[in-house]
């Protein structure tokens, strides 16, 4: 995947529960019917807080009115992709969800394999293409998403890696789609015989070869300046900063000019944790 999106990996999961009447009754009024779970793969905590005066809708409102926990931690090693997105699903550790690394040596095969790699399934590629096969099978534990699945919910999971649509979705859901090697949506016979309808319609009107080579862009002033963790002002340096490029092995379709990236950044004084906009 590295060479096609060098950026943050965002995971969606969506979730709509579905209670039995005896559960619906212990409910309390204005029950959530949809549930969506944002995973930011190599975000920062403190982003939330240098970068706030470019956030709008979304992350602005969960920042000012949702519960922000600054002290947040992962008590465990190799706080990487697969491990991480296995713990938010499940809420167990690796130790126990068995989903330690990224890849691991298979004694079995005498090769490396990936986490979620599984030559017991088939790919279901938008484009046919062939590739490995990914599954939940690797994982240990139930995750959260596939009891609500269980119960009658609906389960919908969707992310540039196969390793974090799976980590969150677990081992069943309605939908579970991620990027193959080549750019295109797929997910695997785990999850269905083919890929959804809405996938292959979006798919379709959105090709990923439109954005290959193009840049994306957080814009502001070009006089802006960035604030340190210790208060101190200087200039922006673009220096391995930005913009970010689309990498992709599909020729681009049109050109981008990069224009001034310059995102303000909002001072704290802490050393290690952000301080939310206001306590409660």
């Amino acid at each position: 995947m590295k060479h096609i999106v060098r950026a943050a990996v965002l995971t969606i999961l969506l979730l709509t529960p579905s209670a039995s009447p005896l559960d619906a009754q212990e409910q309390a009024p204005g029950r959530p019917k949809l549930v969506v779970f944002v995973a930011v793969d190599q975000m920062r905590a403190d982003y939330l807080v240098r970068y706030a005066d470019l956030y709008q809708h979304g992350l602005k409102q969960l920042t000012e009115k949702g519960a922000w926990y600054t002290k947040a931690a992962y008590p465990y090693l190799n706080t990487i992709t697969c491990a991480g997105h296995s713990t938010l699903g499940t809420g167990t550790f690796p130790y126990k969800h068995g989903m330690v690394l990224n890849a691991w040596f298979n004694r079995e095969t005498g090769k490396m394999m990936t986490c979620t790699e599984d030559p017991s399934v088939k790919e279901v590629s938008f484009t046919d293409t062939p590739g490995i096969a990914d599954s939940a099978k690797s994982v240990k534990q139930p995750s959260l998403a596939e009891m609500i699945h269980r119960n009658k919910g609906q389960v919908v999971t969707m992310s540039i890696k196969p390793r974090s649509a799976i980590g969150l979705a677990g081992h069943q859901a309605d939908s579970v789609t991620w990027f193959d090697e080549h750019g295109n949506w797929e997910t695997s016979t785990a999850y269905g015989k083919s890929l959804p309808a809405w996938v292959v319609a979006f798919a379709k009107a959105n090709p990923v070869e439109r954005d290959a080579g193009n840049y994306g862009n957080a814009r502001c002033q070009p006089s802006a300046t960035s604030t340190s963790m210790t208060g101190r002002a200087k200039p922006r340096s673009r220096a391995g900063r930005g913009p970010f490029r689309i990498h992709s092995d599909l020729p681009p379709t049109r050109a981008s000019t990069p224009t001034g990236w310059c995102p303000r950044m909002r001072t704290t004084t802490s050393s290690r944790w952000p301080r939310p906009p206001s306590t409660r």
